[in-house]
């Protein structure tokens, strides 16, 4: 994963957007909720124009849509050895 990429997943956790598997560490988890994705862009928007990440608006949207894209609505480990059931 590059820096970007790793930036954008910050600031999707910061916003709740995505959260962290508490049993699969490095997976991520799309909390399905569209407030917390819109306010990660717009906060990714505000680092670009404020000279907090060095890039260009549309790469750092870009990053924060392709970190997104790959979380899962459930983890796909979890769904494998059991562990997500009750």
């Amino acid at each position: 994963m590059d820096e970007l990429e790793s930036k954008a997943r910050q600031v999707l956790i910061e916003y709740e957007a995505i959260s962290e598997c508490d049993v699969h560490k490095g997976v991520y988890l799309d909390n399905g909720d569209p407030e917390a994705v819109s306010k990660a862009y717009a906060a990714a928007a505000e680092m670009v124009s404020g000279g907090q990440i060095e890039t260009t608006k549309e790469k750092f949207l870009g990053a924060i849509g392709s970190v997104l894209g790959e979380a899962s609505e459930e983890c796909p480990k979890c769904e494998g050895d059991g562990e997500g059931e009750e």
